[in-house]
């Protein structure tokens, strides 16, 4: 259940970023990006959950990194995409987020290195997070 409500809720954060393209590929859905149409995709490149502490009401302590790619047209404005990967990382850096009245704690934000295919040119922003939950 905490890997949903997670998903959900950095999800919440991320359509807020100012400029974000309204193409969105998520994870798990099943989605047909117009051609040449910027876009946005997410996944969780890692994703642990382990006991914190012991006995029989022992909290559970979720570290996962949470991975957003923008995507623009090759050949056109880097910049743009550049300046959307760093509202990305400010937004999740000021977030204020809880789960099940537990605080999401951002670690650390990271974009780059920009990936340029033969059609794309994409900017992924990790960003690294841990979570205590039931």
């Amino acid at each position: 259940m905490i890997y949903e409500d997670l998903l959900k809720a950095l999800r919440t954060v991320l359509v807020t970023v100012p400029g974000l393209p309204t193409e969105r590929r998520w994870l798990n859905t099943t989605a047909t990006t117009p051609a040449n149409a910027p876009f946005v995709e997410d996944d969780f490149t890692n994703f642990d959950s382990q006991f914190a502490e012991c006995g029989p009401t022992a909290m559970r302590r979720c570290e996962a990194t949470y991975r957003v790619v923008v995507g623009v047209p090759a050949n056109t404005d880097a910049h743009a995409a550049l300046k959307i990967a760093g509202a990305i990382e400010d937004t999740f850096a000021a977030m204020q987020v809880t789960i099940a009245g537990h605080p999401v704690e951002v670690l650390s934000t990271r974009s780059g290195p920009a990936m340029k295919e033969p059609t794309w040119l994409k900017v992924p922003v990790s960003v690294s997070i841990t979570a205590d939950h039931q």
